[in-house]
């Protein structure tokens, strides 16, 4: 079969000039859209490659015309023109990249033609190139191989015209687009190989006629050594870049790279190679939908095909050609060794002739079955335009649905930052100053590339590490003078792979500076954060901070709390409503193995918890308590709000620490045996609030209180629907004072029963220790009240009344209903399984126990009986231990006794009580002999009560109740 000279073509059939220019016109179309569609959003936001070359393109705009010295700045120019015109954006630096990527294929159509003479071979690898995934991608990207498919299709088209017709113009053309490529991406070299290669063996085949044909290679590659001599003069001067991790530690065959398995190193790179065309393809997110092949199993059925026929017809110049470059421009791939397969740049110059083949098969087939008939060929050339649609369509989707939307959960691009750069370019007020930070394992601070190309607002910024040995040193040099400060806060999960980066953890430039100043301004953007703050005249940034003072704290013997500080910005006590920073010094012990976390409470001289704040323990550089060695260690910093309408007066911090996975708590150590969970680390004032703010109570109201109104009640939380008898209820009331009240105010909380006797009533002054006479007007003050039911108090539905008596005036009103849940009490001992004898302080004797049977992965019962040595004010807490035979906790259970049913406030003094407990067993549990361990503490400081056996002597602060049992 004639194959080359055959005319039997479809597209050849029309004469007509209009029809191919309309066709092409199409296709040009559909390319536009494919990569214009959604510039901006698709990607989202820039990567810092991107970003790095629209720096290089900013210096091209200022006149620093030869950075093109470098590889790959020549995407640096297509960009420029458009950043000089549409400002510094994702469109300005991408739209230079989307054009090249268009004019790619109506030049691919005029080379496949010039070559190959097929009008039909040309529409369709130009219509292949407009729809396929990776050359789509590699087109929206403002990547230094972007021009590379442009000038390599322009090259083999000049190349063309003056291989088929003598144009001595076209053949000096291609000479100094082959230079260009140098400017591109390091597939140009091989680029530059290949026609080396398909020039020598031209000269070789007609040894008879070297000189002359010598003679024509002289105009392309003079004009080549034209272009590219500033480059390879500027590479010889400064030859560090082929000694540079590209062409060193990632090309295999560097002895320290391939390890001496080059062969099968090699042999792996061709089979991953191989199946870029249809079976597998780049893994990397940044540059595809992973895994997805160049071409679907169709197409690529087609592409084997193509490339089968092109090898049989390899004596012929233009399958040559084709073949010779195709296999050339496939060695960057594979002579790159990477960990994620075919890697998508280091194949940008196989991408265009990749469509040939496809194209030649699908040419061929048409040609041998088409010329059975018209129908025939009419139904080819209507399944082909078919193909094309549906693999168009499925790009679409594939591209602009499945990885547009799953590329945002990976942050393969710097989406976060450009819309950081974008939100301080449009912030209003401005500050003096931004502050970015950088995380504190990152040896020089930098802000990201993809940020600084974007940020144009007038105010200058800094990158300050997140370290406590550095940040306020340079905090201070990028502050001083300065009063009104910006901060970048990035959410640690919204950075994801920037976060090792990016990331400030532990939250220490935004603990500096509140410490320093005072919040103004908190702006939320989804993913970061941007705080305004109002530095004070003399802010102090040390770590630590002068008034620091010393501890001595062991958790567990694992822990130590070397130090502690706490205060508030610019005030000698913290005013309600406002952030309590506190500083604490942490270092191991001894080898640790678990992550830790540390809770900080604030709690009032009555014991409420005011406020808490958990987080983990982290060393200066971020890494949690499971990789520290002994000594090893950091400040932990943390900002906690402070209530508003919290009244003044002193407060305690205390400090427990507990395992991060199964939330079990440190003992607190006091060189004795019985320990704490909750350490007191220190005592600070509260003062009054600065400003007012809104209170938002579970049950709002207005009632003015006086005559004339002296306290307006703004409403009340409301109580728990069902209690025991001697438990604690916490009432809070919200009050504002509207004028100087009375010296003297009282609530008096009642219980009514049914009929509507009040059978317990208990009085409380108005605001406590802070009362309403040092009100000012317009305070707001959170007033609670402990209103403990009495022991005796018999079951059933009880109405809550409160009378307010505020000088000569005096209010009343219901505020809810509660149900009290009896129980039955007996004050006789009763039989047990297993009697025994043990003081857990003053307070209750163990008289005997009772333990169940179980399997690993059920809950295993056991009852304690306790008998009450007095009555209690304070509701303990039991813990039920299951410890292996080293002494490990396997297995725990903490409750109020019987889950809430009996507490001990509500005890009698004799009284018996039996409470049953239910200890999980884990199901990995094995078999072997294990231990029940009884304690009782009290919850407000997890204090634990000492044990005594029965002859009264002190055996530690908890009981083995069934020590080595099966």
């Amino acid at each position: 079969m004639r194959y080359l000279s055959s005319s039997c073509n479809i597209l050849n059939r029309y004469p007509r000039r209009h029809l191919e220019r309309l066709l092409l016109l199409l296709l040009v179309v559909v390319a536009a859209f494919f990569r214009l569609w959604k510039i901006t959003e698709v990607p989202p936001g820039l990567s810092h490659d991107e970003a790095d070359w629209g720096h290089i393109a900013l210096r091209i705009i200022q006149g620093h015309l030869l950075q093109i010295s470098e590889l790959g700045t020549l995407q640096s120019y297509f960009s420029a023109p458009f950043v000089l015109t549409l400002g510094r954006t994702p469109l300005a630096l991408r739209l230079g990249a989307a054009i090249s990527g268009i004019l790619t294929v109506p030049i691919l159509y005029l080379w496949a033609y010039e070559a190959f003479q097929k009008r039909l071979v040309a529409f369709l690898s130009a219509s292949l190139y407009a729809i396929t995934f990776a050359c789509i991608h590699l087109n929206r990207l403002a990547f230094p191989p972007n021009p590379l498919p442009l000038l390599q299709v322009a090259l083999y088209y000049s190349f063309w015209r003056w291989w088929r017709r003598k144009e001595r113009w076209s053949l000096v053309v291609s000479g100094l687009l082959l230079g260009l490529t140098l400017y591109t991406y390091q597939a140009s070299l091989a680029l530059i190989f290949a026609m080396g290669l398909f020039w020598l063996g031209w000269v070789w085949k007609d040894r008879d006629s070297v000189r002359a044909r010598l003679g024509k290679a002289l105009p392309f590659w003079g004009a080549f050594l034209a272009i590219a001599s500033y480059f390879l003069f500027a590479r010889v001067l400064n030859p560090h870049y082929f000694r540079s991790h590209h062409f060193t530690n990632q090309f295999i065959l560097n002895p320290e790279v391939h390890k001496g398995s080059l062969w099968s190193l090699l042999a792996r790179q061709f089979i991953q190679h191989i199946g870029f065309f249809g079976f597998t393809g780049d893994h990397i997110w940044r540059h595809n939908l992973p895994g997805r092949p160049l071409f679907d199993p169709l197409i690529s059925l087609f592409f084997w095909a193509g490339l089968f026929l092109a090898l049989r017809k390899v004596k012929s110049a233009p399958f040559a050609f084709l073949v010779l470059n195709f296999a050339v421009m496939l060695l960057p791939g594979l002579l790159a060794r990477t960990d994620t397969g075919p890697h998508l740049l280091h194949l940008s110059g196989v991408l265009a002739l990749s469509c040939l083949f496809p194209a030649l098969a699908m040419d061929w087939i048409l040609e041998v079955l088409g010329s059975r008939g018209k129908e025939i060929r009419r139904g080819l050339i209507a399944l082909l335009c078919i193909l094309l649609a549906v693999e168009g369509y499925r790009t679409y989707l594939d591209y602009f649905n499945v990885w547009a939307e799953e590329v945002k959960e990976v942050m393969a691009f710097d989406e976060i930052f450009v819309r950081t750069a974008y939100a301080l370019n449009h912030f209003s007020p401005q500050p003096q100053v931004w502050i970015l930070p950088n995380h504190p394992g990152q040896p020089k601070a930098r802000p990201p590339s993809s940020f600084t190309f974007v940020y144009t607002a007038p105010v200058p910024f800094h990158s300050i590490r997140a370290d406590e040995s550095v940040a306020p040193e340079k905090l201070e040099e990028a502050l001083e003078g300065v009063r009104r400060v910006g901060l970048v806060e990035w959410d640690w999960d919204a950075l994801k792979w920037a976060a090792p980066v990016y990331g400030d953890k532990k939250g220490l430039l935004r603990f500096l500076l509140e410490r320093a100043g005072r919040l103004q301004e908190r702006q939320s953007y989804g993913g970061f954060t941007l705080s305004i703050y109002e530095l004070m005249p003399s802010s102090d940034f040390s770590i630590p901070s002068p008034s620091v003072h010393s501890l001595d704290l062991s958790f567990g013997d694992l822990l130590s709390l070397k130090a502690c500080d706490l205060g508030g910005a610019g005030f000698s006590s913290i005013p309600s409503g406002e952030r309590l920073w506190v500083m604490l010094r942490w270092s191991a012990m001894q080898p640790l193995s678990r992550d830790y976390k540390a809770a900080i409470y604030v709690m009032d001289a009555k014991g409420h918890l005011i406020a808490q704040d958990d987080r983990l323990i982290l060393d200066r550089t971020g890494m949690p308590t499971s990789s520290w060695e002994p000594g090893q260690g950091g400040w932990d910093c943390r900002l906690i709000p402070i209530p508003p309408g919290t009244p003044p007066g002193e407060y305690l911090l205390g400090v427990a620490v507990y395992d991060a996975e199964t939330l079990a708590k440190l003992p607190v150590n006091r060189g004795e045996r019985i320990s704490a969970r909750i350490a007191s680390a220190a005592r600070f004032r509260i003062s009054k609030a600065v400003q007012h703010y809104q209170p938002q109570p579970g049950v709002p109201l207005d009632i003015p209180l006086g005559e004339p109104a002296f306290v307006r009640w703004l409403g009340y939380d409301p109580p728990a629907g069902q209690v025991r008898p001697g438990d604690k209820m916490v009432l809070a009331f919200y009050w504002q004072a509207i004028q100087a009240p009375p010296s003297e105010g009282q609530v008096t909380v009642m219980l009514k029963d049914a009929g509507g006797t009040s059978v317990q009533a208990s009085p409380f002054p108005i605001g406590g220790a802070y009362p309403p006479s040092e009100w000012s007007p317009g305070e707001v003050v959170t007033d609670r009240y402990d209103f403990i039911l009495d022991r005796t108090i018999p079951g059933g539905v009880y109405t809550l009344h409160v009378r307010i008596q505020l000088g000569g005036f005096a209010y009343e009103r219901d505020i809810g209903t509660i149900e009290v849940l009896g129980w039955s009490r007996t004050f006789q001992q009763p039989s047990v399984q297993h009697p025994c004898e043990a003081y857990f302080g003053d307070e209750m004797k163990l008289v005997g126990y009772g333990l169940g049977e179980a399997e690993p992965g059920e809950k295993l019962g056991i009852t304690l009986c306790w008998q009450a040595l007095r009555e209690m004010s304070t509701s303990y807490v039991t813990f039920v231990h299951l410890l292996n035979s080293q002494g490990m906790l396997v297995s725990q259970m903490d409750a109020v006794p019987g889950g809430g049913r009996y507490p001990t406030t509500g005890w009698l003094k004799g009284e018996f009580i039996c409470a049953k407990y239910e200890l999980p067993l884990p199901e990995s549990l094995k078999e072997g002999p294990y231990s029940i361990e009884v304690g009782v503490y009290d919850p407000r400081f997890e204090q634990r009560l000492p044990v005594r056996d029965a002859s009264g002597t002190l055996v530690g602060d908890s009981l083995i109740i069934n020590p080595g049992q099966p």
